[in-house]
């Protein structure tokens, strides 16, 4: 059986109709993964473009509003004990439980969910520390795509560009923080959910080592890439959350995150990264690289993993993972799911063990050359995404899926943390990515950078 009859065995097994346009893409995705992957290859320009295909086949709009939330808590609910986040409002991304309501991952698969029993891990500890709950978000059905856009709950609209999209799949989480409503909103990151989001919405989005945040409670997407993350309103509220749970140690009174300042140190750029992103994002981030020199920061290229690199190796993990994760509710509700999101799980099932097995053989290797690189440099930085955020009309092209996911998805290979440091004052949202072999690492040059950004003329 070729790979077209199995796709159509798949799509009748599973009861849905899907016209031969999308078909066809799905098609033309598995195979250059896998032959990519077979090969070793990185790809070229054009193969992550045609591979997105996938990632934006039948994504319909849904309606666009202006909220950021499933459900609004009114009135707030209090924490259930005082600390370092005393006051603090926080938002909870509809894909982590809390106690009393449902869980509905932005779909409509489960129709009307039992609520939920208990708040999840992180949620209490957030709240025994003094965070005020204000809601849940709004995401990408089951966090599997990266516009935000939701034809269920809706598209929250971004608060940063007006007619955008929020940047996916914590897209609600984003919005809330970005529009004043929350301070700090929990997301999940299986390949730039929580960076990408930021950096649409002009806000911190965090991304810690892998593990570092307990998942219980969490419903997954692709467990060896699944980050609980958070958004916030600046770095240090970010990093009061990190304290809280645990990834970085507490900062001590007078050092760098209290405005103690940090000696200057050494970053790598990622050049390709630079090279590749659009002229107006280029230009922005190549303007704080130049902020951070003149502030002592001594910068140096390096040769990190671009995203053609990653692309499929991410994308046969993820899409294996997730088809696996839904494999029962595919079985039981296929017609329910939003069509770009039962694409996506319709391709992973049509992976074969040795793909995913050489899948994860380059991953070990991504990750062994960047903790070789990085121990050279303190940090590694270059923009968080290729392009500004896409308008909604827009944001189905393939071409823009794929470079929205472009220099966010390693990151998740790896396991190593990430932080997106909004750059402000350039008309477009853009972020600045830091990647680091520790949490406080990271931590520490992101303080700096923003420090640095917020002093410019």
């Amino acid at each position: 059986m070729n790979i077209t009859e199995r796709l159509e065995a798949e799509l009748r097994s599973l009861g849905v109709e899907v016209d031969v346009e999308i078909r066809d893409g799905w098609v033309g995705m598995v195979e250059r993964v896998g032959a990519e992957l077979a090969d070793g290859a990185g790809g070229s320009p054009g193969s992550a473009a045609a591979s997105a295909t996938v990632a934006a086949a039948g994504e319909g709009v849904g309606r666009a509003d202006d909220g950021a939330w499933t459900w609004r808590a009114d009135p707030p609910l209090g924490p259930t004990g005082h600390g370092a986040l005393d006051g603090v409002r926080l938002g909870v991304k509809d894909l982590i439980a809390v106690a009393g309501r449902p869980l509905g991952a932005g779909s409509a698969v489960f129709g009307a969910p039992e609520p939920q029993s208990a708040d999840a891990p992180v949620v209490a500890a957030l709240r025994a520390a003094g965070a005020v709950l204000v809601g849940t978000t709004k995401l990408h059905e089951f966090a599997f795509g990266v516009t935000g856009i939701n034809a269920w709950d809706g598209t929250a609209a971004n608060p940063a560009a007006a007619g955008c999209v929020p940047g996916g799949s914590s897209s609600g989480s984003a919005v809330a923080v970005a529009a004043g409503e929350a301070d700090v909103a929990l997301g999940t990151d299986t390949g730039g959910s929580c960076r990408i989001p930021a950096a649409c919405c002009a806000v911190v989005g965090v991304k810690p080592r892998y593990r570092a945040v307990d998942v219980a409670g969490v419903f997954p997407l692709a467990p060896s890439l699944d980050h609980v993350g958070w958004l916030a309103v600046d770095v240090a509220t970010a990093r009061r959350v990190a304290e809280v749970l645990g990834v970085v140690p507490p900062e001590a009174p007078g050092g760098a995150e209290s405005g103690g300042g940090r000696p200057a140190g050494r970053l790598g750029v990622h050049r390709t990264a630079v090279g590749a992103a659009d002229h107006d994002v280029a230009a922005a981030f190549t303007g704080a690289a130049e902020a951070l020199g003149r502030a002592g920061w001594d910068l140096v290229d390096v040769d990190w993993p671009g995203g053609e690199e990653t692309f499929a190796v991410s994308t046969a993990i993820m899409f294996t993972e997730a088809a696996f994760v839904h494999r029962d509710l595919l079985a039981q509700a296929a017609p329910r799911y939003g069509a770009d999101v039962l694409a996506r799980l319709v391709q992973g099932r049509l992976y074969d063990l040795p793909t995913y097995l050489q899948a994860r053989q380059r991953q070990e290797a991504l990750r062994a050359r960047c903790l070789h690189l990085l121990a050279g440099v303190d940090a590694v930085v270059g923009p968080t995404l290729a392009i500004a955020p896409p308008p909604v009309d827009r944001a189905t092209d393939p071409a823009v899926a794929a470079r929205l996911v472009a220099n966010t998805r390693l990151a998740n290979l790896t396991g190593l943390p990430a932080i997106s440091v909004p750059v402000h004052g350039q008309g477009i949202p853009v972020g600045m990515q830091i990647e680091a072999v520790s949490d406080d690492m990271a931590f520490r040059v992101a303080v700096a950078v923003e420090a640095i950004l917020r002093r410019r003329p």
